[in-house]
């Protein structure tokens, strides 16, 4: 009896301990798989809430406004009833010289993830083309730069109540229970329902499957029927099974020139995985660092007149783009000419194919916002969240919250994605250590992409300025 209660009590126990205002996500730990598990529930509303972290470029030496951001954005969501479920570091989280060995790797790993770990928050991460630092060619492994993040993260640990059988209930009377309370410890960082790993694929290519509670309705002694109730022993709520909610698939993009001119792609035996593992029936998205050469197809940026290889223009998949954004049929704000790959081993055709994945999220361009939609996903490029570095300027950083909820109809799930910048989270409660001023010269730097932008009418730029 009391080993069938731990998960439901453990779940219960976490979602108090994180007072949470409508919140209807839980973590569990999972006694057969022994990792992290996610649920969303009937309960509340339904969501399961991400703080998408790209482009941290954190270095051995402390960036504190982007460690003291990341927690006003931590708050800011929970103020807001709208908990964080998982932090997703999207890739080039460590950079710079000052990251050239294992040690200093570490340093940089573990100031980032200091605010994670004291709001007990699960986490996970994707590499991009910047972290192994700028350690020399096989100083550091991509295996022990992954190994380096799950020690740094620790683990939660929370007490829960369990109920344990007195005296067995007769015809006439009930059962009578005592309440033990107890300790289990889950790992900070979530480990994966399903992974990859060969040369060609790297190491951070994670599935995870968010799960919905379905519970019981209770039948009382009297004839009253009651949903999600405790059993009339005093016992937990109990469900009565879990369904697929959503998938979460992150792809590990490699590193740059690797094997090929320009920055890597996902590679066939990585689509493979994704193929066998997607369940076409689930609504799925996916992450990486770097973002697919569709980003210039379909209309969405200017092709060079006859496909001429002008000075400044990019050649992807075999056609030559200006790099500036026709805002026709897209919605967002460009201010630098995006780097996708030039190649592709069909990565566009393989996650729209199965037509459940809704949304693929990029960072790599640091200072790009914008969603372009297809007809049968979007491709949803976010800004960077480093603070200090040669990416534009405060004004156009920030990390990004991605909820993925029940439609408005409830009859099936969709997502939203919200940038939250540094000016905002200067607006936090007990963060306003938070400089959004770094003087003239930050202003002076958007000036050339503002004016990139308004010289094709569009005006949309002001958005990072006055949003």
């Amino acid at each position: 009896m009391a080993k069938k209660l731990l998960a439901i009590l453990a779940a219960l126990c976490l979602v108090a301990a994180m007072g949470s205002v409508g919140a209807s996500a839980v973590v569990e730990y999972d006694e057969t798989s022994q990792r992290t598990a996610f649920y969303t529930s009937e309960y509340g509303n339904g969501e399961f809430n991400i703080l998408v972290i790209p482009d941290a470029h954190q270095t051995a030496t402390e960036d504190s406004n982007l460690i003291a951001y990341i927690s006003a954005a931590i708050k800011s969501a929970a103020d807001r009833g709208m908990p964080l479920d998982l932090i997703i570091f999207l890739g080039d989280s460590v950079t710079g010289s000052a990251c050239e060995s294992a040690a200093t790797i570490a340093t940089a790993v573990g100031r980032l993830l200091a605010p994670v770990k004291a709001a007990q928050i699960p986490y996970t991460l994707v590499f991009g083309n910047h972290d192994l630092g700028d350690a020399p060619a096989g100083a550091v492994t991509a295996a022990e730069v992954l190994q380096i993040w799950k020690n740094a993260g620790g683990s939660i640990e929370f007490s829960y109540d369990e109920q344990e059988l007195v005296t067995p209930g007769t015809e006439t009377e009930d059962p009578v229970y005592t309440t033990v309370t107890r300790t289990v410890s889950v790992p900070l960082f979530a480990e994966p329902d399903v992974t990859v790993t060969n040369p060609n694929t790297g190491v951070t290519n994670f599935k995870y499957t968010i799960s919905k509670k379905i519970y019981l309705d209770t039948i009382w002694n009297d004839g009253r029927t009651t949903h999600m109730a405790k059993n009339k022993n005093g016992g937990a709520n109990t469900y009565k099974e879990t369904v697929p909610f959503a998938q979460l698939f992150l792809f590990d993009i490699g590193s740059k020139n690797a094997g090929q001119d320009g920055y890597d792609y996902v590679r066939a035996d990585q689509l493979a995985w994704f193929t066998t593992n997607n369940v076409a029936s689930v609504p799925a998205y996916v992450f990486q660092h770097i973002p697919l050469p569709e980003v210039y197809t379909g209309g969405f940026f200017l092709k060079s007149p006859f496909n001429l290889a002008l000075p400044g223009t990019r050649n992807i998949l075999g056609t030559n783009y200006c790099g500036t954004a026709n805002y026709i049929n897209m919605v967002g704000t460009v201010l630098e000419a995006p780097n996708p790959p030039k190649y592709s081993d069909g990565q566009f055709a393989a996650i729209t194919a199965p037509g459940n994945v809704q949304a693929a999220f990029f960072g790599h361009d640091h200072m790009n916002n914008f969603v372009e939609k297809f007809p049968k996903i979007d491709l949803v490029q976010l800004p960077g969240a480093a603070w200090n570095g040669s990416y534009g300027t405060y004004l156009v950083r920030g990390g990004t919250f991605v909820s993925i909820h029940p439609n408005a109809a409830k009859t099936g799930v969709t997502y939203s994605s919200n940038f939250f910048t540094y000016r905002q989270a200067s607006r936090v409660g007990g963060f306003s250590g938070i400089s959004v001023n770094k003087g003239f010269n930050d202003w002076i730097k958007i000036i050339p992409y503002l004016f990139q932008n308004t010289l094709i009418g569009v005006f949309t730029p002001l958005r990072w300025i006055f949003g």
